[in-house]
């Protein structure tokens, strides 16, 4: 059975850092660029118990193999998410998200752009002021 979220999520306002991954698939490229690690920064800000704007910024660099430069891999996310609340006094919220990202490759050249984006998560909160998505 679903039920309301509890009052406490409402007006939160949040931050954290977090570790991002990228990797590119450049087939029939002559330079291999596979996967690099970076870091993310996310905020965002609770609008009742159930609705949250989130933003997130990305930045990975992928190392190239032999002589060639590095890729700069940068997203932007601005994103919405709807929760559901599992049952009463659980931990865990299943969301829906959507929204927008943006980004660019830098290898050599700069490529960008902006798409639609959705998908969904699980967001737990074992303690009052913790928690994971």
């Amino acid at each position: 059975m679903l039920s309301a979220p509890r009052a406490e999520a409402q007006g939160a306002v949040f931050a954290g850092i977090h570790y991002s991954g990228a990797s590119l698939d450049l087939s029939g490229a002559s330079r291999n660029v596979d996967f690099g690690g970076g870091y993310g920064l996310h905020a965002g800000l609770g609008l009742g118990s159930n609705l949250q704007l989130v933003v997130n910024y990305d930045r990975n660099t992928l190392p190239a193999g032999g002589s060639g430069t590095d890729a700069d891999v940068a997203q932007f996310d601005a994103l919405a998410r709807l929760f559901v609340v599992l049952p009463a006094g659980s931990p865990l919220r299943l969301f829906a998200t959507g929204g927008v990202t943006g980004r660019t490759v830098k290898l050599g050249q700069e490529f960008d752009g902006l798409s639609p984006t959705g998908g969904a998560g699980v967001f737990v909160k074992p303690l009052p002021k913790v928690a994971f998505t």
